[in-house]
């Protein structure tokens, strides 16, 4: 009995097991791609701010309306 409930929980726990190592190493092994993109957003979004605020003055009033 006891062979069958651990056999139950083996195969399930390889399985996420592997799964997650498998994510793990994929998003690692490009990691300096994710970087370079979030960089480039953020990077993005500060300069168009900047430009908004001194093109127009970055009035947010219009958009809460």
């Amino acid at each position: 009995m006891k062979t069958s409930s651990l056999t139950f929980l083996t195969i399930p726990l390889v399985t996420i097991s592997f799964l997650c190592s498998y994510f793990l190493e994929l998003t690692m092994g490009n990691a300096e791609q994710y970087l370079g993109l979030i960089a480039v957003v953020f990077i993005d979004g500060f300069f168009g701010i900047a430009a908004g605020v001194k093109r127009e003055g970055f009035q947010t009033r219009k958009a809460v309306r």
